[in-house]
């Protein structure tokens, strides 16, 4: 074996031992084992965004419903409720290679962080709270993405008008048939009067 195959193979290796080191300490942070900086930062920023899951290593915990937003633009002048859920639902069987699945398991994650976050009361000022949550920032980046295409919307604003959202959380719950809460109704939790962006920087910076 040459010295550069055994290099690769050592930094295969390597590589492996990191990936999965950094998979154990995040499932440890998770079940409240640890409570370090460090290992928030790994699932933040490593984690969550590229090899979530939405299961945990020792106890899997399947979701009992589908979670997901609707947003609602407005300005002083107009206003749009837009469901970003909705096209990435019923696009997420088409074709083997569509990342449409990966989307909606992403937002049902962001949806937890989110409740998570909200519930220890650090969502209280997500701008200046060092400790905001990761699954809102990735879901108002998103929602930049989706202003861009709501032409009808935009031409009736200014560049210099800001953008405000209400975010909508809805939790739609996953009965059996023969269930007598069969009929329950949906559950949701609103987050208003978020200040998204406007006009003039929302085609200024790219989202991707």
């Amino acid at each position: 074996m040459t010295k550069k195959m055994i290099f690769l193979k050592n930094f295969i290796l390597l590589i492996l031992v990191i990936h999965f080191t950094f998979v154990v300490i995040v499932q440890f942070y998770d079940l409240g084992y640890t409570n370090n900086r460090i290992a928030e930062k790994i699932k933040n920023n490593y984690i969550t965004p590229f090899f979530e899951q939405n299961w945990g290593m020792f106890a899997p915990t399947p979701p009992h419903g589908n979670q997901y937003f609707v947003i609602k633009f407005h300005t002083d002048k107009d206003s749009i409720i837009v469901d970003i859920h909705e096209d990435i639902k019923n696009n997420s069987n088409r074709g083997f290679l569509n990342i449409n699945q990966r989307l909606l398991k992403y937002q049902n994650s962001c949806y937890n962080d989110i409740i998570k976050k909200r519930s220890i009361g650090r969502l209280n000022n997500i701008y200046k709270d060092k400790n905001k949550s990761h699954g809102l920032e990735s879901i108002l980046n998103y929602s930049k993405l989706t202003l861009k295409n709501q032409k009808a919307f935009l031409n009736t604003i200014s560049d210099k008008d800001s953008v405000f959202i209400d975010i909508y959380l809805i939790n739609e719950p996953l009965l059996p048939s023969n269930s007598k809460k069969k009929y329950e109704e949906k559950k949701y939790i609103t987050l208003t009067d978020i200040y998204l962006t406007t006009k003039q920087s929302l085609y200024e910076q790219s989202y991707l």
